[in-house]
């Protein structure tokens, strides 16, 4: 396909088999593989496929029709945009080849057939040139503004938190889902003995209010995190679930890979006290951060100002040395003066038996800024309504800000 090293190809497509090889084909074939969420619309795609130029395009069939959307939008906004070379893959759906060839894709490929090659001995392994060669571009799933592509080079956290080489390495076997359906997890983690699961949010929710049998043996269950480790100590298993909560949410040792983390005053770059109540923005400095966001230097710049990535993540630090993250940055409601967490009200709210979500935001106020309270942390107003999440599981809050402003 005549792929040239550092070029980009892009997937579209679920956790199947042909999205699991093509973590390793394109970086081998020394491209850069980006591969991108499902859950976005064609508006987003669209944006993501200018950005990235790609040079080859794989699609699952389930997506074909989405991605048709983006193309439109791309033919009418965008004079100048290259159409990738496209490369299906159809599993045994034969109307997704008849759709390709209704909107007639300029030579576009089955992925089986670049499967199908006659000799393939000569094949040469392309790698990094250097150690600052990326492997891979994912985006960021736009909690507090437009999703960001992240540069990574290897082998960091992205696609599926580095599973898919990891469990290669150690000579595991990974179980592709195409869907999230909690029976077929349940049946797959027993049929297949599976040891370990790694889910986002809105998975691990799934499982959790299923309504299946008991599983005959332990499974370890992974979820998303930051660069940061808490020791967790045998006695802490006889704490209430509250207490085990609380300390589970606390963060503070750099794991191996990672050269340091600290909370500092994002302005002076000084190390906050360790007194459990000075906040300060979550700061990682180490070869395993990303590179910078993709063809957007200026965001590059300000989010490693001081030598430091800053995580917008507004934390303490307490006397032993954990940090505990507090919100994000812009999530932050200042009243007053003063600084509330949102993340402590919500955690409030949580502790209520009848609540399942909540998400808690600043509502505008002329005379201290922000209000959430008649009380302080008291919340002033509720509303009950759908929450907005983003295609990662996270809450958008600012689309609920939006929506508190037009209760002023």
């Amino acid at each position: 396909m005549n792929v040239s090293n550092g070029e980009i190809d892009a997937a579209l497509g679920p956790n199947i088999p042909e999205i699991y090889e093509l973590h390793f084909a394109v970086p081998m074939a020394g491209a850069v593989f980006s591969p991108l969420n499902i859950h976005q619309d064609s508006t987003a795609l669209a944006a993501q496929f200018k950005l990235l130029e790609a040079k080859v395009i794989f699609i699952d069939y389930q997506f074909l029709n989405l991605v048709i959307e983006a193309f439109e939008i791309l033919v009418k906004t965008c004079t100048d945009f290259e159409f990738p070379l496209v490369v299906l893959m159809l599993e045994t759906d034969p109307d997704a080849k008849t759709a390709a060839d209704d909107h007639q894709f300029l030579g576009y490929k089955t992925y089986d057939s670049l499967l199908n090659v006659e000799n393939n001995s000569g094949f040469e392994i392309l790698r990094p040139k250097g150690e600052f060669d990326p492997i891979s571009i994912v985006f960021t799933s736009g909690t507090t503004g437009e999703p960001k592509g992240v540069v990574h080079i290897p082998m960091y956290h992205c696609n599926g938190w580095c599973f898919t080489w990891s469990t290669a390495a150690l000579g595991g076997a990974n179980i592709c889902l195409r869907t999230y359906d909690s029976k077929f997890i349940f049946d797959a983690i027993v049929e297949y003995n599976v040891t370990n699961l790694g889910g986002a949010t809105p998975v691990l929710s799934l499982i959790a209010n299923a309504n299946q049998n008991p599983l005959p043996f332990k499974v370890n269950i992974m979820t998303g995190g930051p660069g940061t480790v808490y020791p967790w100590w045998p006695e802490y298993g006889s704490f209430s679930l509250q207490q085990q909560a609380k300390i589970k949410a606390l963060h503070g040792l750099n794991h191996m890979l990672m050269a340091a983390v600290d909370v500092k005053d994002p302005v002076t770059m000084e190390s906050v006290p360790f007194d459990g109540f000075t906040l300060g923005e979550g700061m990682f400095r180490g070869n395993t951060v990303t590179k910078g966001y993709y063809k957007e230097p200026e965001k590059t710049e300000v989010a490693f100002m001081g030598g430091w990535f800053h995580t917008g993540d507004i934390a303490v630090r307490h006397p032993d040395g954990s940090i505990e993250v507090k919100d994000r940055k812009l999530d932050l409601i200042v009243s007053g003066g003063k600084k509330i967490s949102t993340v402590d009200v919500e955690a409030v709210l949580f502790s209520h038996p009848a609540v399942f979500e909540a998400g808690v935001v600043g509502k505008p106020d002329k005379v201290v800024g922000e209000t959430v309270s008649a009380g302080y942390m008291v919340p002033e107003t509720v509303v009950f309504d759908d929450l907005p999440f983003t295609s990662t599981g996270k809450l958008k809050k600012a689309v609920l800000r939006e929506r508190a402003k037009a209760l002023v």
